[in-house]
């Protein structure tokens, strides 16, 4: 289990350097201290799964992506957010 909050870690830490943004930032989404999420990521403290769901969507990441179940970090899109998707770029009235 220790590996895995490693590289959960390790992937914040890295994700944080490619926004341009802090652990401050995580530390407000999730209404702690800063010292509270560096200890999470240097694995002296447990991430919860409530917490790195929140984690993800200030990183714009995937839940799977930061566990390691995904090397990608797009983030995962649900079926809504692609029929929302369509229905913006389409275009139903002909183009005369």
């Amino acid at each position: 289990m220790q590996q895995q909050e490693d590289l959960t870690g390790e992937r914040i830490i890295t994700l944080l350097f490619r926004r341009r943004m802090n652990q401050g930032h995580i530390a407000r989404a999730l209404d702690t201290t800063q010292s509270n999420i560096s200890a999470k990521i240097r694995g002296r403290r447990r991430w919860y799964y409530d917490e790195v769901v929140q984690v993800a969507r200030v990183l714009e990441t995937s839940v799977a992506y930061l566990t390691g179940e995904v090397d990608d970090d797009a983030p995962l899109r649900t079926v809504e957010q692609g029929e929302e998707w369509a229905r913006w770029g389409s275009n139903p009235r002909p183009a005369d």
